[in-house]
Order: structure tokens, then sequence, then C-alpha cells
């Protein structure tokens, strides 16, 4: 079947209306691109932390241990105790609060809110007629940041308020409240859903990019 037969005349055509949405989509992936990294910067600075402070109590326990002063052995032995047990309880939460996992996550969470971002400002900088059918890439759009967006990790209401204090200091569109920008909940025109078959073929605006975001936001800091 061909597109023609798939999608509808008015479905080809770009308009104003459209274009707004898509710069809406394109916003909301700039805010969840960067409070995702902001939350993979979080816990990056979290993990150090917490190695540093390991890697430091373990050579002072092992110094406190090797004292044998009679007269201070006893204060040693509290100071040797209280420090074993901390080094303990931080080993146990690096490991089972998967700092570096959950920082992985975010990054190329982010990344392919990056790609989604990007390609919707390449599609909106060329000429109408050079673009591809509205219908079909929106369907796309659609399908693409609603999949991401429900399998995102959360984030937290502090992350949020981040964000939202950094788009005022740059002069940027203050986001919507938290969980709000999904493409659902915008009023999507009639002549771009109407009688719109759901077979689109996705990989044909795929972005060549997302493999270098990724790998590009995994060595970030």
């Amino acid at each position: 079947m061909s597109d023609e037969n798939k999608f509808p005349a008015t479905t080809s055509k770009w308009s104003d209306n459209i274009e707004s949405i898509l710069k809406n989509l394109g916003e909301s992936c700039l805010g969840y691109k960067w409070m995702n990294m902001f939350a993979a910067k979080k816990n990056e600075f979290r993990y150090n932390t917490l190695m540093y402070i390991s890697i430091i109590l373990g050579p002072i326990t092992g110094i406190l241990s090797a004292i044998n002063d009679s007269e201070v052995i006893s204060v040693l032995q509290i100071f040797i105790t209280v420090f074993s047990f901390m080094s303990g309880v931080i080993s146990a939460v690096i490991k089972f609060s998967e700092f570096g996992e959950k920082s992985n996550l975010y990054k190329n969470i982010a990344a392919k809110y990056a790609s989604l971002e990007s390609n919707i400002k390449r599609q909106l900088n060329i000429s109408r007629e050079d673009r591809v059918k509205a219908g079909d890439y929106f369907d796309w759009i659609s399908k693409s940041y609603d999949d991401l967006f429900s399998s995102s990790p959360l984030i937290s209401d502090d992350i949020y308020q981040e964000w939202v204090k950094y788009t005022k200091e740059n002069n940027l569109t203050i986001p919507k409240e938290l969980g709000n920008a999904n493409s659902k909940e915008i009023n999507i025109p009639n002549s771009v859903t109407e009688n719109h078959s759901v077979d689109v073929d996705l990989s044909k605006f795929s972005d060549g990019k997302m493999k270098y975001e990724v790998a590009r936001m995994s060595r970030m800091k």
C-alpha cells in the first residue's frame, strides 16, 4: 500500500498549529534531557562522595588499630569501632543504591530526549516543502515521545524545581508541572489524526545521532 493511500492529503500538509505542537514537544524534550542529566550528575556526586569517604576511613582505621599506647587505647577503640561501622554502612549503601547504574540510565534517557529534540529542530528548520509528510512525522514523534516518557525513570520534584529555576535564569519557557508534558495531553489537530493509519515505518525517521548521543553523555561527568 502506498503512502498516498495510507494517509489522506490533509495529513501531508504542514500548518502553524502542527509546528507549534512540535515546538512544545521539543521544549519538553529539552526539559527532560536537562533534568535527566541533572539526576545523573546528582547520582555521580553521591557515589563519588561516598567512595572518597570510604577510601579515607579504611586507612584511618588501620592507622588507629596500629597504635598500642595503653593510655589512649580505650579511646582509640571507640574511634576504630565507629569508623569500622561507618565504613560498613557506606559500603552497603554504595552496593545496594546502585548509583552508577542509575547514573548511566539517566544519561541514556537524556541522550534519547536530546536525539528527539534535535530531530524536531532539524525538521522545523527546513522549509515546509522539503519536509517529510506532516502526518507521518507527527505520528513518529508522538509515539517516540510517549514511549520514552513512559519508560523513563522518575524525576524528583527538587530536580524539577532546579529546572524551573534554570529556565527563569536563561529566559526559557517555564515548563509545566512535572509529568504533565506528555504529548497525549496536547491538543492534536484533527487534520493530523483523522483517518490516520498507525502503520508507520518508524525507521525512516530514526536519528542517526542516537548512538553518538548515548556514548557522549555516558562520558560526561
